[in-house]
């Protein structure tokens, strides 16, 4: 064996306290002790000097590993404490080689042969002595060793990766794989780009030829399109010849026409005039008879709005009367019960004054005091304690029952208080029902007055109505002759459109009014200015109003909404009168002075129409029964409340009386307690008072101190009472009802007042009025004698009009004549000059012999932008385009045909050739332009492409080529130690099982990369069929780890094993034939066995017992059985020598330093 484990130095590591050196160790050592005694951390120390990590030695902290007392003693610098594990190797040469770490609170030192080094290098030196941690196939620690066998398939692969050096190429092998797969996915895609780009060049062949073949159709194509249009402009400018002479022939003879309509119409102009004057006086005469009518209606509506004002001002005035007489009583009440509550207060101060002056006169009567001389005094103190002892059980009772007094005189003051807040509060409650029902009845009576007041208003309502209706109807009739007379006069100058949409809007009306009531007249009608100067200014504030329809309440409204909507009638704007807001009039804008003369628009409209006021009164009523309704619930509430504040007042007197009785009970109670007290006293003290002089005992202490506190208590009554009555006295004097009366007096006063201007109103109304009817009948009068001179030139001017009628329909028939050939001739000018657009537009090469279509275009923008209703006037006014086209192409036989016929069946056989021309065109896909540039750009690009191609396939090839090779190599590697170990394993499971009926077998499932894929790992025991490791008994896990480790052994032997407890789950049997197979290569590999199996460690060359010295601490046995195992062969016989804790003569020693 050329490499060896020569000594272990374990200081403060673990349990192990100061410094223990375990060496020189045999091939065979077997570690035994108790459980708990630090066996394991022998173990730990190996792995822990060979750089596994902390969580393997079954720590979570570096500082766990330094033992405790070493720990507690930790201090800075040199002395920081520390933990060290030291292995020395014995190498082939005969040289000594050492591996050292340190743990501290600071971390991990490493040392080799005493020079410190890095983790990496101290792992490299390791592995250059075959030692590498990372394959775990020389040390298994407590417990771990059936999970070997349990190992996952990814695990073994990464163990056998491990030991076979394959993943030292793991990097390289990643790195070289992806670098092939990029050089290919470049190589695809330029390969693929260049298939596009070829195909792109083969497509732009085939458009080549395709656009040859186009553009020969495309040039007959429009050769053919330029002979239609010249077909069609040399037919058009013929036809214009033609017509354009019709027309001079028709003008000649309308020309003729209109000097006779011109003598006619002068005839008929003097006679209308004539007719205008009489009807212009008529019309003055009529208009002169409805101003004085409308003035008629509106006095008599002035007369009756007067009437009404009188009546309310005539009720007014009764209302206020009723009011100040009860203002009156209200104040009589208020001083009566002023002098009521003087007399009451003068009555208190007077008995208030009498008791005074009693208690003045008993203050007289009692005489001087006893005074005590000191012996007397003396014997009074010892007296008094005698009766202090003599009645604590009754002194306590006594103050126990004057507490609970005290505390009931205070709720009963409590509750006293209480009872007067809520009878004032009642009192105040019955004032506020008082008041409300006062002001319930003002407003029953107004109420009244207002149901009246509206029934008086809605029978003039009624008789203005049927007077309306009357009214309506005459003006109707006369608005109907007025209307045929105004269209006849107005006939030439008037907008009919105007004249149909006024008419159609007075139909929609009528037709709205039979159908509906309420519905009163457009605003325009019902709203007039005071002066026509006003007028303007008014239009421009009612504005978009002007034509809405007044009706009286939404309904109204909605149904005719409806109603139009169905008729599909134009739309209507409805004023609802109870649905408008009315807003109060802001006074002070009557106050503005820049600009001057400005007037508020509600003062320069008249509009007073009876359904508005009936309106007004019918909300007046509602307000006013709302008002009263509310009052009515506001004192349905108090007297809710009223109620229960008396429930409430006649509880607490229930509760008053019930403790003014408890309170009396628990004074009767006292007044016992206090005689028994006192006559005991007074007993005690018989002697005492007959020789002072006094009564008794009581007299003496209290001299008059009750007497005194009822007087107090008196006093305070007298006080409370005339506070009382000067607080009543305050209310009553703060209620102004002087107030009340005077201003009911002045309401009367104005009443009065306006009840007189009312009046004088009413007659001068009525004067107005007959003056007014008079004028009426005398213009009534002259009106009929106007209409019988009207009627005599009506005749005269209705037969000038039947001859004019009959001139004009001919005139009118000539000018159609004409207009029809003029809209032809300017149909074809639109015609030729849509054509000459449309060629330059299309950019059609026309032949011209002077002009250019340019010109053609420039005059289709100015004629576009025409009106529709001036066009034809405007076709006919300009000049066409100088434009000549040049009809010499087209040949004699297109240009000489006979009639209409002819000239159509043409015309169709060249749209049929062009038809037919365009139908090939839209056959063929329109080529693209520029073809064979794009062609020679893309043969230059394929050829670009097919060289950077062929650049990227030696790339691909060539990293491919390299990623072979380290694949390869891996492979070989990998199958290199999967092959030794699959073929030692077999063998090695027979020899341990001691049967060749035994099996073991290692598969792959990746043949061509085996470091991919998984390794499968199969035990079948003697007399058992194949199954799945987990299935194997903890015995036969054991065996089957313990041959895998050996078969890996033999691949990569290391120099040593480190086994803890691997015999734990093993038989008998199984730990003999391991303790053999141990021994048998003992010589090929150095073993350490942690063992409490006494068939195995008794085979080991040195023992190393492990045990306790304390807690904590472990104490180190060394015993080595060669010399024992000598004498005993060759004397054939048993020794059981004494173990020592130190042996001189072993070849093992085991040295504590302290």
């Amino acid at each position: 064996m050329s490499l060896k484990l020569k000594y272990l130095e374990i200081e403060d590591f673990k349990t192990y306290y100061g410094k223990h050196v375990f060496g020189p160790l045999p091939s065979f050592t077997a570690v035994i002790g108790p459980n708990g005694g630090g066996k394991s951390n022998i173990l730990d120390a190996i792995a822990f000097v060979l750089g596994e990590r902390l969580t393997a030695l079954r720590v979570k902290k570096g500082k766990q590993l330094i033992h405790r007392e070493k720990a507690v003693d930790d201090g800075e610098g040199d002395d920081a404490a520390t933990a060290s594990v030291t292995a020395v190797f014995s190498l082939p040469d005969g040289s000594e080689k050492a591996f050292k770490r340190v743990m501290s609170s600071q971390g991990s030192e490493f040392l080799v042969d005493g020079t410190e080094v890095s983790f990496s290098t101290y792992q490299k030196r390791l592995q250059e002595l075959g030692i590498n941690l990372l394959c775990r196939n020389f040390i298994v620690f407590q417990g771990s060793v059936e999970s070997i066998a349990m190992y996952g398939s990814n695990e073994k692969v990464k163990m056998f990766e491990e030991i076979s050096g394959s993943s030292a190429l793991k990097t390289e092998y990643n790195h070289l794989r992806k670098e092939m797969a990029r050089a290919e996915e470049e190589m695809t895609a330029d390969f693929e780009k260049l298939n596009m780009v070829v195909s792109q060049y083969h497509d732009l062949k085939l458009d080549r030829r395709q656009e040859q073949k186009y553009e020969e159709l495309e040039k007959e194509y429009k050769r053919e399109k330029i002979k239609l249009q010249l077909f069609r402009l040399y037919h058009i400018g013929t036809a214009q010849e033609g017509l354009q002479g019709e027309v001079e022939v028709k003008e000649q003879a309308l020309k003729e026409l209109k000097e006779k309509g011109k003598k006619q119409a002068e005839n008929l102009e003097e006679k209308r005039k004539n007719q205008t004057v009489i009807v212009q006086e008529m019309g003055s005469m009529e208009q002169n008879v409805g101003e004085l009518e409308i003035q008629l209606s509106k006095k008599r509506s002035e007369l009756v709005t007067v009437k009404d004002c009188l009546a309310e001002r005539m009720k007014k005035k009764n209302i206020c009367s009723n009011l100040l007489a009860k203002a009156k009583d209200a104040q009589d009440d208020q001083l009566r019960k002023l002098e009521d509550l003087k007399k009451e207060l003068e009555k208190t101060e007077i008995l208030a004054a009498q008791f005074e002056k009693r208690l003045a006169e008993e203050a007289l009567k009692m005489g001087k005091s006893v005074q005590l001389e000191g012996e007397q005094l003396k014997k009074y103190h010892q007296l008094k304690q005698q009766v202090g002892q003599c009645c604590v059980t009754l002194q306590q009772k006594v103050d126990y029952l004057s507490r609970q007094l005290k505390t009931q005189l205070d709720q009963l003051a409590n509750e006293n208080r209480r009872m007067e807040e809520r009878q004032e509060a009642l009192r105040r409650k019955q004032e506020e029902v008082q008041d409300l029902k006062k002001r319930i009845e003002r407003l029953t009576a107004n109420l009244k007055l207002k149901k009246e007041s509206l029934a008086e208003k809605q029978q003039v309502l009624k008789d203005m109505q049927k007077e309306v209706i009357c009214k309506r109807d005459r003006v109707k009739r006369l608005q109907n002759e007025l209307e045929t007379l105004t269209d006849e006069l107005n006939e030439a100058t008037w907008d009919v459109n105007q004249i149909q949409r006024h008419t159609k809007k007075r139909e929609v009306l009528e037709m709205l009014r039979e159908k509906f009531p309420g519905i009163y007249d457009r605003l325009k009608n019902l709203c007039q200015p005071i002066h026509p100067k006003y007028h303007l200014a008014i239009t421009r504030v009612l504005f978009k109003h002007l034509d809405s329809i007044v009706v009286d309440n939404e309904v109204t409204a909605r149904r005719c909404i409806n109603y139009l909507c169905d008729q599909r009638i134009d739309r209507e704007t409805f004023l609802p009168l109870n649905y408008l807001q009315v807003h109060p009039v802001r006074e002070s804008l009557r106050a503005i002075q820049d600009p001057q003369n400005v007037k508020l628009a509600f003062d320069l409209i008249k509009f007073e129409p009876p359904e508005v006021k009936v309106h007004g009164q019918e909300a007046q009523v509602k307000y006013v029964s709302l008002e009263l309704d509310h009052f009515h619930n506001q004192i349905e509430e108090l007297e809710e409340q009223q109620r229960k504040m008396e429930e409430e007042l006649m509880i607490h007197t229930d509760l008053l009386e019930t403790m003014q009785a408890a309170t009396t009970e628990h004074e009767m109670e006292i007044l016992e307690v206090k005689e028994e007290m006192n006559k005991k006293e007074n007993e005690i003290f018989e002697d005492f008072c007959r020789e002072i002089g006094v009564p008794d005992i009581c007299l003496f202490e209290n001299e008059g101190l009750q007497i005194l506190m009822e007087r107090e208590q008196e006093r305070l009554k007298f006080e409370k009472q005339k506070s009382r009555i000067m607080s009543l006295i305050s209310y009553e004097e703060n209620r102004d009802m002087e107030k009340d009366v005077k201003k009911w007096d002045v309401a009367i006063a104005a009443q009065t007042k306006a009840l007189a201007e009312a009046k004088k109103e009413e007659n001068e109304k009525i004067g107005e009025i007959e003056a007014i009817m008079k004028l009426v009948a005398e213009a009534r009068s002259e009106l009929v004698k106007k209409g019988q001179t009207l009627h005599k030139a009506e005749e005269t001017v209705d037969a000038a009009q039947e001859e004019a009628r009959l001139l004009r329909r001919e005139r009118e028939k000539m000018q159609n004549r004409i207009s029809r050939i003029r809209q032809k001739i300017a149909v074809l000018r639109v015609e030729r000059q849509t054509i000459l657009q449309q060629c330059h537009i299309k950019d059609m090469k026309l032949p011209l012999v002077s002009g250019s279509l340019q010109q053609a275009l420039g005059q289709g923008m100015e004629s576009s932008a025409s009106s529709s209703r001036e066009i034809s006037s405007e076709l006919q006014s300009q000049s066409e385009p100088n434009i000549e086209v040049d009809f010499s192409s087209l040949s004699r036989r297109y240009r000489e045909l006979e009639n209409e016929e002819q000239r159509n069946n043409v015309e169709e056989h060249i749209v049929t050739k062009i038809s037919r021309l365009e139908e090939n065109l839209g056959n063929l896909q329109p080529p693209k332009k520029n073809t064979r540039q794009s062609l020679i750009q893309l043969d230059q690009q394929v050829k670009a492409m097919r060289v950077a191609l062929r650049e990227k396939q030696h790339l691909a090839r060539s990293a491919k080529d390299a990623f072979e090779k380290v694949k390869q190599q891996r492979r070989r590697l990998f199958m290199d130690c999967f092959s030794s170990v699959s073929e030692k394993i077999d063998h090695l499971f027979k020899t341990l099982c001691h049967d060749n009926t035994a099996q073991a077998m290692l598969e792959t499932d990746n043949q061509e990369e085996p470091y991919l894929g998984s390794i499968i790992y199969h035990c079948i025991p003697p007399g058992k069929r194949c199954q799945q490791m987990c299935t194997l008994s903890g015995g036969e896990k054991a065996i089957a780890s313990l041959v895998l480790l050996f078969a890996l052994h033999s691949y990569n032997p290391v120099p040593f094993f480190i086994l803890d407890e691997v015999d734990a789950a093993l038989d008998k049997i199984n730990i003999c034939r391991v303790t053999s197979y141990l021994r048998k290569n003992k010589e090929e590999m150095q073993i350490v066995v942690i063992s409490h199996k006494d068939r195995l460690y008794h085979k080991a060359d040195a023992l190393i017992g492990i045990t306790f010295r304390t807690n904590g601490y472990s104490k180190v046995f060394s015993l080595d059985l060669t010399p024992y195992r000598m004498r005993r062969h060759h004397s054939h016989h048993s020794l059981s020598p004494q173990p020592q804790q130190q042996s001189s003569t072993s070849a093992m020693e085991v040295r504590k330093m302290e």
